[in-house]
């Protein structure tokens, strides 16, 4: 199973992130979605997508987008939050934690979960756009592959 994970849109998912998006059974979106016209169109992917909303995001359009979610997929509990620096940690049996903010794609192993960053799609911070496809096999282990856009 492949899962989408994005952060940092600001209102736009480029082309070539939403190329990335289709061949994936859910997409994970970790923030700054940044307009209506970006939330409608991840609502209308067909897909299921789990979003939270970060710190650019206001207005009508994302009140009801809560700042951290839990959610399993597989079997495998996840834990969504904007900015990780604002997390405590949730709870020992979570295996995932997926946040944004820093637009920069980080991956580590840590307090027995799998952190994970995609970075942005749009505005990179010392390097280049990013976000991240989640391999979730029950067979194998988990691999999270970085793609630079």
């Amino acid at each position: 199973m492949k899962i989408a994970i994005i952060s940092d849109t600001h209102g736009e998912i480029p082309q070539t992130a939403w190329d990335y998006t289709t061949e994936c059974e859910y997409i994970i979106h970790a923030g700054d979605i940044g307009s209506r016209a970006c939330y409608e169109k991840l609502r209308g992917s067909g897909k299921k997508v789990y979003m939270v909303k970060g710190n650019n995001d206001w207005g009508s359009w994302c009140q009801f987008i809560p700042k951290t979610l839990s959610f399993t997929i597989c079997g495998k509990l996840f834990y969504l939050i904007h900015d990780s620096y604002r997390l405590s940690y949730p709870y020992p049996e979570v295996d995932y934690v997926i946040s944004g903010h820093t637009h920069k794609f980080d991956c580590e192993f840590k307090n027995g979960a799998m952190y994970i960053n995609p970075g942005s799609t749009t505005e990179a911070r010392g390097g280049s756009c990013t976000m991240a496809i989640l391999h979730l096999e029950e067979e194998d282990s988990p691999r999270v592959e970085p793609i630079i856009l």
